[in-house]
């Protein structure tokens, strides 16, 4: 102990001789050790850690495809949507959601929130249940069907002042009357950093194929099936489509992704890994 005390004292003379040079090496340590773990975080959360929900690597993203005009990520309209859940056996079901902007009025002024109009399933076949109030039921998405609403944790906290009687408030949503369902847990914002979630009620019959809103799908794969086997699955059926719709059809593909891969890119990549190079350097 005597050693290590002394060794400490000659430290601190020496870094009193030097302080430019002392306070110099702190700062490039510091910056150089923020800057590797900021990156890091970043990386983490968006390589490695995936969806915070139950067994997520069961989860997947399911697009549609046009190799011959060159795209791999396409949204997938409703009508599709519908018939894929109707005829595919891979996963537990398929969720679809599409964002936007939602103003959301109760007794004061209207709030704009951040959300996402999703189908009634989403929640279940995520695994996640609000911590107060209940999630949507099945049929909630359908047409016609009344409007309700489910706040995410921090919408509840700031703009209802964490008040649990929101439960069954009437609010207005984008100017429809509704009523408020559930408050998910803290820190659950999917798809896109969502404040709010309503159901998404597009009839499929109302608009021709291709028109109308187009969705992001995710489905849950049912045990014992891989991710090669639906993806054979849903290339199947999108080719019956094809059959059955061709002119608007014709070409259109499906392909699975992991959340990940559906979510970087070659380029995002590059960048990224670049960026991790250059502040491992300044370490």
């Amino acid at each position: 102990m005597g050693t290590i005390l002394k060794d400490l004292k000659f430290g601190a003379r020496s870094l009193m001789r030097m302080p430019g040079s002392a306070a110099i090496s702190v700062v490039v340590l510091a910056i150089g050790i923020g800057l590797c773990s900021f990156m890091f975080s970043i990386i983490y959360g968006i390589y490695f850690r995936g969806l915070d929900i139950p067994e997520a690597d069961r989860v997947f993203v399911v697009f549609e495809t046009n190799v011959e005009r060159g795209q791999t990520q396409l949204g997938v309209p409703v009508q599709d949507l519908a018939d894929w859940r109707e005829r595919q056996r891979s996963f537990e079901d398929l969720l679809g959601f599409t964002s936007g902007t939602v103003n959301v009025a109760g007794a004061e002024e209207p709030i704009r929130f951040s959300g996402s109009f999703v189908t009634a399933n989403t929640f279940s076949l995520l695994g996640v249940e609000p911590i107060i109030g209940r999630a949507f039921s099945e049929g909630e998405d359908a047409p016609g069907s009344p409007l309700n609403l489910i706040l995410g944790y921090n919408a509840w906290r700031d703009d209802f002042g964490g008040d649990r009687s929101v439960i069954g408030q009437d609010v207005r949503v984008n100017g429809e009357a509704g009523t408020v369902l559930g408050v998910m847990p803290e820190g659950f914002e999917f798809p896109d950093n969502t404040e709010v979630w309503i159901p998404l009620r597009d009839d499929p019959l109302a608009t021709a194929r291709r028109q109308g809103r187009f969705t992001t799908v995710y489905g849950r794969l049912n045990d014992g099936v891989s991710k090669e086997q639906a993806a054979s699955e849903m290339a199947g059926i999108a080719r019956q489509l094809e059959q059955e719709y061709p002119e608007t059809n014709q070409g259109v593909g499906a392909e699975i992704y992991t959340p990940i891969e559906a979510n970087t890119d070659e380029t995002l990549n590059m960048i990224f890994g670049a960026m991790m190079f250059a502040v491992i350097c300044v370490l």
